[in-house]
Protein backbone atom coordinates (compact mmCIF):
# COMPACT_ATOMS: atom_id res chain seq x y z
CA UNK A 1 0.00 0.00 0.00
CA UNK A 2 3.04 2.21 1.10
CA UNK A 3 4.74 1.62 -2.68
CA UNK A 4 1.78 2.45 -4.40
CA UNK A 5 0.96 5.48 -2.36
CA UNK A 6 4.41 6.88 -2.88
CA UNK A 7 4.23 6.01 -6.70
CA UNK A 8 1.18 8.46 -6.51
CA UNK A 9 2.56 10.95 -4.95
CA UNK A 10 5.00 12.34 -7.19
CA UNK A 11 5.34 16.03 -7.89
CA UNK A 12 4.36 15.54 -11.65
CA UNK A 13 0.90 13.63 -10.44
CA UNK A 14 0.37 15.90 -7.71
CA UNK A 15 0.03 19.10 -10.12
CA UNK A 16 -1.83 17.00 -12.29
CA UNK A 17 -3.98 16.42 -9.54
CA UNK A 18 -4.08 19.93 -8.37
CA UNK A 19 -5.00 21.42 -11.53
CA UNK A 20 -7.93 18.51 -11.90
CA UNK A 21 -9.16 20.17 -8.98
CA UNK A 22 -8.95 23.77 -9.92
CA UNK A 23 -10.58 22.75 -13.07
CA UNK A 24 -13.21 21.23 -11.02
CA UNK A 25 -13.72 24.78 -8.44
CA UNK A 26 -13.61 26.55 -11.52
CA UNK A 27 -16.86 24.52 -13.19
CA UNK A 28 -18.61 24.40 -10.50
CA UNK A 29 -18.91 28.04 -9.79
CA UNK A 30 -18.93 29.19 -13.32
CA UNK A 31 -22.46 26.37 -13.60
CA UNK A 32 -23.69 28.54 -11.12
CA UNK A 33 -22.57 31.88 -12.63
CA UNK A 34 -24.13 30.82 -16.10
CA UNK A 35 -27.15 29.34 -15.01
CA UNK A 36 -27.99 32.45 -13.12
CA UNK A 37 -26.54 34.66 -15.77
CA UNK A 38 -23.97 36.20 -13.51
CA UNK A 39 -26.27 37.01 -10.99
CA UNK A 40 -26.13 34.50 -8.21
CA UNK A 41 -28.99 34.69 -5.94
CA UNK A 42 -27.60 34.63 -2.12
CA UNK A 43 -29.41 31.05 -1.46
CA UNK A 44 -27.57 29.53 -4.50
CA UNK A 45 -24.32 31.23 -3.38
CA UNK A 46 -24.52 29.75 -0.08
CA UNK A 47 -25.39 26.24 -1.79
CA UNK A 48 -21.79 26.25 -3.77
CA UNK A 49 -19.96 27.25 -0.65
CA UNK A 50 -21.74 24.48 1.00
CA UNK A 51 -21.50 21.43 -1.10
CA UNK A 52 -18.20 22.31 -2.92
CA UNK A 53 -16.11 19.84 -0.63
CA UNK A 54 -18.51 17.34 -1.40
CA UNK A 55 -18.40 17.75 -5.29
CA UNK A 56 -14.57 18.34 -5.16
CA UNK A 57 -14.15 14.63 -2.48
CA UNK A 58 -16.30 13.39 -5.48
CA UNK A 59 -14.42 14.41 -8.45
CA UNK A 60 -11.46 12.73 -6.19
CA UNK A 61 -12.83 9.94 -5.13
CA UNK A 62 -13.86 8.68 -8.91
CA UNK A 63 -10.50 9.52 -10.14
CA UNK A 64 -9.02 6.39 -8.79
CA UNK A 65 -12.09 3.64 -10.26
CA UNK A 66 -11.20 4.85 -13.42
CA UNK A 67 -7.55 4.71 -13.07
CA UNK A 68 -7.29 8.31 -13.73
CA UNK A 69 -4.48 8.85 -11.46
CA UNK A 70 -1.91 6.56 -13.45
CA UNK A 71 -2.75 7.92 -16.71
CA UNK A 72 0.01 10.37 -17.70
CA UNK A 73 -1.25 13.46 -19.46
CA UNK A 74 1.63 13.71 -22.56
CA UNK A 75 0.36 9.77 -23.46
CA UNK A 76 -4.16 11.60 -23.45
CA UNK A 77 -5.74 9.30 -25.98
CA UNK A 78 -9.69 8.29 -27.03
CA UNK A 79 -9.64 5.54 -24.32
CA UNK A 80 -8.72 8.42 -21.84
CA UNK A 81 -11.16 10.87 -22.93
CA UNK A 82 -13.92 8.27 -22.41
CA UNK A 83 -12.53 7.18 -19.02
CA UNK A 84 -12.54 10.97 -17.63
CA UNK A 85 -16.28 11.14 -18.97
CA UNK A 86 -16.91 8.15 -17.29
CA UNK A 87 -15.41 9.74 -14.20
CA UNK A 88 -17.47 12.78 -14.33
CA UNK A 89 -20.96 11.26 -15.18
CA UNK A 90 -20.40 8.74 -11.82
CA UNK A 91 -19.00 11.53 -9.77
CA UNK A 92 -22.44 13.41 -10.59
CA UNK A 93 -24.34 11.04 -10.31
CA UNK A 94 -23.20 10.48 -6.76
CA UNK A 95 -23.68 13.77 -6.10
CA UNK A 96 -26.86 14.14 -7.11
CA UNK A 97 -28.39 11.38 -5.09
CA UNK A 98 -26.49 12.68 -1.61
CA UNK A 99 -27.88 16.19 -2.64
CA UNK A 100 -31.06 15.10 -3.22
CA UNK A 101 -31.52 12.14 -1.22
CA UNK A 102 -28.87 12.73 1.94
CA UNK A 103 -29.75 16.47 2.03
CA UNK A 104 -33.13 17.14 1.00
CA UNK A 105 -31.46 19.71 -1.27
CA UNK A 106 -31.98 20.69 -4.93
CA UNK A 107 -29.34 21.95 -6.94
CA UNK A 108 -31.13 23.50 -10.43
CA UNK A 109 -30.59 20.91 -12.99
CA UNK A 110 -28.85 23.40 -15.21
CA UNK A 111 -26.09 23.86 -12.81
CA UNK A 112 -25.57 20.05 -12.77
CA UNK A 113 -25.63 20.07 -16.85
CA UNK A 114 -23.04 23.02 -17.01
CA UNK A 115 -20.78 21.52 -14.34
CA UNK A 116 -20.34 18.39 -16.16
CA UNK A 117 -19.54 19.99 -19.41
CA UNK A 118 -17.01 22.64 -18.03
CA UNK A 119 -15.42 19.51 -16.22
CA UNK A 120 -15.55 17.11 -19.26
CA UNK A 121 -13.71 20.35 -21.31
CA UNK A 122 -11.27 21.32 -19.01
CA UNK A 123 -10.19 17.67 -17.48
CA UNK A 124 -9.39 16.99 -21.39
CA UNK A 125 -7.78 20.68 -22.31
CA UNK A 126 -5.61 20.42 -19.76
CA UNK A 127 -4.24 16.73 -21.24
CA UNK A 128 -4.86 17.82 -24.77
CA UNK A 129 -2.36 20.92 -24.43
CA UNK A 130 0.22 18.92 -22.19
CA UNK A 131 0.08 16.41 -25.11
CA UNK A 132 0.28 19.08 -27.99
CA UNK A 133 3.10 20.55 -25.77
CA UNK A 134 5.18 17.50 -25.92
CA UNK A 135 4.50 16.69 -29.25
CA UNK A 136 5.72 19.72 -30.11
CA UNK A 137 9.38 19.55 -28.64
Amino acid sequence: MRDSLARYLTPPRLLQLALDMCVSVFAFYWAYFLRFEGHIPAHYLHQFLDYLPLMLGLRFVWRFPAGLHQQLWRYVSLREAFDIALTITVGTGFFIILTHYAFQAHVPWGVLAIDWGVNLIGYLGLRAVKRMYNENQ
